[in-house]
């Protein structure tokens, strides 16, 4: 089983990991165990899953579905662009690992599509614990399998193992959002400053969360 592969590919890193054959949410889970280093939680099958505004995010039984919350620290509250690059993290890592000949897209917040079928779910949700910010990044990845909702899909078409080193390329996509974010941060405050000092107003946000002024299209990238 899925659940049973990402603990052993965790514990080959010495990365602390939680798993349970058949658990709720790994999110609340992860919120209901403290823990003092970067942890892991994952399960073979998840039967109370969510998404933002409650949305069911649930397994199929049969199988083919990952289900990984990953707990880390900050030592300030996260920035609100840090969402969208944890997204576009994972969709590269997925393109990465698994390339395809349709392309992958990032569905604002964190929604990542293949082919136009909903493929991986992204839930960030933010504790703190003492003088410290604990952010809990869920992630459903349909692999094989999915649920039996609308527009929901898979990416591979037959069953398979997971990939050698998925959950360290996993995890470290996801951590180095944090050296793009200290890259991002002074930029983002002087393109606020130049967008009020020259009176032009965003007027919308495109699905790729560039800022659309009345003048010109700002990728958010380049903030």
């Amino acid at each position: 089983m899925l659940g049973q592969e990402v603990v052993e590919q965790a514990k080959a890193l010495g990365i602390p990991v939680h798993f349970s054959e058949k658990i709720g949410s790994t999110n609340d889970w992860a919120k209901e165990t403290k823990t003092d280093s970067p942890s892991l939680f994952t399960c073979n099958q998840q039967t109370a899953g969510r998404g933002r505004y409650s949305r069911s995010w649930t397994d199929s039984e049969q199988g083919g579905q990952v289900f990984i919350s990953y707990s880390m620290f900050l030592k300030e509250a996260p920035h609100f662009l840090l969402a969208p690059l944890i997204g576009l993290q994972i969709k590269d890592f997925l393109k990465n690992t698994f390339p395809q000949d349709t392309s992958y897209q990032l569905k604002l917040p964190n929604d990542i599509y293949l082919n136009r079928k909903k493929l991986c779910g992204i839930l960030c949700e933010m504790q703190q614990q003492n003088n410290l910010y604990r952010l809990i990044i869920g992630l459903g990845i349909n692999l094989f399998t999915h649920p039996n909702l609308e527009n929901s899909g898979a990416i591979l078409k037959e069953k398979s193992s997971l990939p050698e080193n998925f959950v360290e390329e996993l995890i470290g996509a996801i951590q180095n959002c944090d050296f793009h974010l200290e890259k991002l941060k002074p930029n983002v405050a002087f393109t606020k400053d130049v967008v009020l000092q020259m009176d032009e107003a965003v007027v919308d946000v495109s699905s790729e969360f560039d800022f659309i002024s009345n003048q010109r299209v700002i990728n958010w990238r380049d903030l």
